[in-house]
């Protein structure tokens, strides 16, 4: 009998009014050399204090207030709304977090402070007499969009009622085109194991007793991705002998794959105590470690080579943000560690005849696998609208990519994805489109077709006969229809369910020989 579930299925029906409003999101721009503190202060009253956003140079580690918040509940916009274990998602540009609480909402985040909830993790899947929790502390993303955080396992204790923490976890889920949503995300776990004999001192006192209320926020603080040998890494404090007032600090990582833990050695931290403990760590494009204390001040890890660490950490800077209570770090700075393997020149756009075409000029690039065209769809996510295969030209290259607008400000980018899955981004172009009097076709989900195609007739002069084919990537047809489509403008429908996923061509031609050709893209 799994009661986590249970537990889980029990506050959702009591929460279930409280499903997200939708809000317009703006992304962080900037990658790699982004890294962006989230601090709440006040007497620790998770639910009204206010959270603000910072940037912290990942150089110096000074952190600047990004104005427009605190962030608010997206329910109750009067209301103040508190954030942890948070990753900034190189994929889109947006922030995501969950929600401390029993149970665990995860949020999508624009650097305007806009908040949508994406959806409830569902926990680690145990038997009775444990529980499951999703931990709220620790959240990070890798370089392909993955976004990592931790959960726990625990026994119940009867008399005094207590847990004692048992199985600690790292789950794993992909958001970025998951959309805004209240409903359950099922991600896959990984059990940890603290294997290395340096470790025995941190997790003694992971698996104390401790109250139900405070289980759920028990085991790592912060996870970082490292992409140079692909581990998540962390830097904890703990009280070593318990009651004892000493202080330890101590770097681990972990293998999201194996579930390998290896702790390198404490060391006593004179300025640790209860009051003033790790809120979160993040490896900047530099490379190094950086640690937020939630007393205000960044540490950076002692690190003799890119990627290599000792396990002491240095102090960066004392005062990067102001004296938060609770805070969070994170930076998509591991996504490009290593030479940068591309240089955008220039991105721009030209709009004829109800299409707009993308240019965008290579100044050098080096192992890149592929280029990939973003644009923004309803709900704020970048999605992608075509591919390229990268040219590699010694000289740098000039790549163009044309897709069919409706007379709407449409938003890209481009997507630079190299051998190794390294992420490098065009700046972020909008445009005005005026497409208004030509007779023309537009596929309205053309980049996340999955059972039907949906096309909008506008400006058509007469009522007319459509035959509708569709071909895939080598020209073969696949299917053909015909619609009845009526002057003015108008909506037709396509099953394409019988499709298999890839690259196709929707071909739309009247009695009178007029024609309209539009790629799509089958999920």
């Amino acid at each position: 009998m799994r009661l986590s579930r249970h537990l889980a299925v029990a506050f959702m029906v009591t929460l279930s009014a409280t499903n997200a409003y939708s809000q317009s999101l703006t992304p962080f721009t900037g990658c790699p050399a982004r890294a962006i503190a989230v601090t709440r202060t006040g007497n620790n009253n998770y639910q009204n204090e206010p959270v603000s956003f910072y940037n912290i140079s990942p150089v110096t580690g000074a952190g600047t207030l990004i104005p427009g918040g605190p962030l608010k509940n997206p329910q109750f916009q009067a209301l103040n709304f508190d954030m942890n274990a948070v990753g900034l998602n190189a994929a889109d540009g947006f922030l995501y977090g969950i929600n401390p609480g029993l149970l665990p909402r995860f949020y999508r985040m624009g650097s305007n402070y806009a908040i949508q909830q994406v959806g409830v993790l569902a926990s680690p899947g145990v038997n009775f007499p444990l529980l499951s929790f999703v931990n709220p502390a620790a959240g990070t993303f890798d370089n392909s969009g993955n976004y990592y955080f931790s959960g726990l396992s625990a026994f119940i204790n009867i008399n005094p009622p207590s847990l004692n923490p048992f199985e600690f976890y790292i789950g794993k889920i992909n958001p970025t085109a998951l959309p805004a949503g209240t409903g359950t995300i099922s991600p896959t776990y990984t059990k940890l194991n603290f294997g290395n004999a340096a470790c025995g001192e941190y997790l003694n006192t992971l698996q104390q007793a401790v109250s139900p209320e405070s289980a759920q926020n028990t085991g790592l603080r912060d996870l970082a991705f490292n992409v140079t040998d692909n581990k998540l890494y962390t830097y904890v404090t703990f009280e070593y002998p318990a009651n004892s007032g000493i202080f330890k600090g101590q770097l681990l990582s972990a293998d999201p794959v194996t579930g390998t833990v290896t702790c390198y050695p404490s060391q006593v931290l004179g300025f640790a105590n209860a009051s003033n403990e790790v809120a979160g760590v993040a490896i900047a494009f530099t490379g190094d470690l950086l640690v937020l204390f939630t007393g205000g001040a960044t540490y950076k890890a002692v690190s003799p080579a890119t990627g290599v660490y000792t396990g002491g950490i240095t102090l960066l800077n004392p005062a990067s943000v102001p004296s938060p209570l609770r805070g969070d770090l994170a930076t998509c700075g591991g996504i490009s560690a290593g030479p940068t393997p591309v240089t955008f020149q220039s991105f721009r756009a030209n709009e004829n005849r109800c299409e707009i075409t993308y240019e965008w000029v290579i100044a050098q690039e080096i192992n890149v696998n592929r280029y990939e065209l973003e644009v923004r769809n309803a709900e704020g996510v970048f999605v992608n609208a075509g591919n390229l295969p990268a040219i590699n030209a010694v000289n740098g290259y000039t790549y163009s990519l044309s897709i069919p607008v409706d007379g709407n400000l449409v938003t890209a980018r481009v997507k630079a994805v190299d051998n190794d899955g390294r992420i490098t981004y065009s700046q972020i172009l909008q445009k005005n489109t005026t497409c208004s009097e030509l007779s023309r076709v537009v596929l309205l989900n053309s980049m996340q077709v999955t059972q039907t195609l949906t096309a909008r007739w506008s400006n058509i002069a007469n009522n007319g006969r459509y035959t509708i084919r569709i071909f895939n990537a080598t020209g073969k047809e696949m299917l053909i229809n015909t619609a009845q489509i009526n002057r003015g403008t108008s909506l037709s429908t396509l099953d394409i369910k019988s499709l298999i996923p890839g690259t196709y061509f929707f071909v739309a031609q009247n009695e009178t020989g007029e024609k309209f050709t539009i790629p799509f893209v089958k999920k």
